[in-house]
């Protein structure tokens, strides 16, 4: 795309606008995952992120590549936030921090692949086709993820947690005994009525009003 001399700078703008992309998505994704799901928010923007990949393999023109890597932040935080929170409400609160970092770390394992097949490869082109097929092939391991327990609760879906339950048990080749169930059923009718009492809609001031959860929130930005 000629991007050098006076034209260089182009080239970091086109970084700025696919983090522009999400931190316009980073509220929306929220809102969306807390009213839709985190399940159908995550699949529904890993698909829009694969053809969107997919798309930029296309692109000849540096209009059209910026604004595909706009969206493309988009649908990335989108997924993100998805994935987090669905990963965080399934994992018992002992072993987040445990499981966060190894989430990162699959990340950076990608990361570092990207940059040896850049080295190897040495054309853009064929570097964001290796994204865009890989982004493909995932697509299917996002069915194997269930809906969060309590999102289901919180949105009074007491049949759904028993099949989710019942899925998982059968992933892992596991067989609920009916007084499991009913255990299930009660405790998610409780906690289903006990959220009703106490829900409450938060804000962004929310992350600043805990001396805990203003110094996680000062830590994520100083990070990001």
């Amino acid at each position: 795309m000629d991007l050098i001399c006076d034209r260089s700078s182009l080239v970091s703008l086109a970084s700025v606008l696919y983090f522009l992309g999400q931190v316009v998505a980073t509220p929306l994704a929220g809102w969306a995952a807390d009213k839709y799901g985190r399940r159908p928010t995550l699949l529904i923007s890993y698909g829009v992120y694969a053809v969107l990949e997919t798309a930029l393999v296309f692109s000849r023109d540096y209009i059209s590549f910026v604004l595909l890597r706009f969206l493309v932040g988009v649908a990335r935080q989108a997924m993100n936030s998805a994935f987090f929170v669905l990963m965080m409400e399934w994992i018992p609160p002992s072993r987040r921090g445990t499981w966060g970092a190894i989430a990162e770390v699959q990340y950076t394992t990608g990361v570092l692949l990207i940059t040896l097949i850049a080295f190897l490869v040495q054309n853009w082109t064929h570097i964001q086709a290796f994204i865009a097929a890989l982004s493909v092939v995932a697509i299917p391991l996002y069915w194997f993820a269930p809906e969060s327990l309590t999102w289901l609760c919180l949105k009074h879906r007491l049949d759904e947690v028993i099949s989710t339950c019942q899925f998982v048990a059968r992933f892992n080749g596991i067989s609920l005994p009916a007084e499991t169930l009913s255990q299930i059923r009660t405790f998610s009718q409780k906690h289903s009525a006990h959220s009703q009492e106490d829900q409450r809609m938060y804000t962004f001031a929310d992350c600043f009003r805990s001396p805990n959860v203003r110094k996680t929130t000062l830590l994520c930005l100083t990070c990001w």
